[in-house]
């Protein structure tokens, strides 16, 4: 019996052409890549710091025995340290100052229409309907003197003749208006000055508001439910930071 042979040799073609057009392929890939390839690097830093809002004021006004058109004068000074680039940001970041107080100590006045032995308490000072009233003012370019200080009359002086000082009025009205939770909202412009391009005060140097409160127990008040009243009143600073902006 005569044997056959059988030959693969033409698949075996194949699968080499095909192996090679591979590898030729890849090695044109790496060849273009080696000769097109060019690298550099640099790098930058960002410095970045958060502010100081910062205030100073350490004064207390006590009212007490007053009697109907009386008038209280008190300087309060409140400062803005100034910008120290050692020491990073302290005022400049301050849009208005709140004021506001609190009631320290008080004693209600003696209803005397009262038939009791002992009279009721009746009205207060500071929040009776004709409490106090009060007046807040700012000397710009000058201080608060006063010949009989600490009592008044003050005016607003710069020290120099004439005198180029100027006040500025802040707020005005029934003291029980403001408080802890309702503070006068002391701005740039509401104290006379020219505010910075994002609305706070401008601190290149210390800022001083020279304030000048004045409370007055008015003519109306009645006799019969405010006799013998009396309060002491702590007032309180706030600085309040700006809001946030593009930096």
């Amino acid at each position: 019996m005569a044997s056959t042979t059988t030959t693969r040799r033409p698949a075996n073609t194949k699968k080499i052409v095909a192996s090679i057009g591979v590898v030729a392929a890849v090695a044109a890939v790496a060849g273009t890549g080696a000769f097109a390839l060019f690298t550099d690097s640099g790098s930058g830093t960002l410095h970045a710091d958060s502010g100081q809002v910062k205030i100073l004021m350490n004064q207390t006004v006590s009212v007490s025995n007053i009697a109907p058109t009386d008038t209280i004068q008190r300087p309060l000074v409140v400062t803005l340290p100034a910008f120290a680039s050692s020491t990073g940001n302290k005022g400049a970041l301050v849009k208005q100052v709140d004021l506001s107080y609190s009631v320290a100590g008080e004693v209600k006045g003696v209803d005397k229409s009262s038939t009791a032995a002992v009279p009721p308490a009746s009205n207060s000072l500071v929040t009776g309907t004709d409490g106090l009233t009060y007046t807040l003012l700012n000397c710009i370019g000058g201080t608060w003197i006063s010949s009989s200080a600490p009592a008044g009359s003050y005016t607003c002086d710069s020290g120099t003749t004439p005198n180029t000082a100027t006040t500025a009025s802040v707020g005005t009205g029934a003291l029980s208006s403001f408080s802890t939770g309702t503070p006068i909202h002391i701005t740039p412009t509401a104290a006379g000055l020219i505010p910075t391009s994002d609305g706070t005060f401008n601190t290149a140097s210390d800022v001083t508001l020279n304030l000048l409160l004045s409370l007055t127990l008015p003519d109306a008040v009645d006799n019969n439910s405010y006799s013998n009243a009396s309060a002491d009143l702590a007032f309180t600073a706030a600085a309040i930071q700006r809001a946030g902006i593009q930096k």
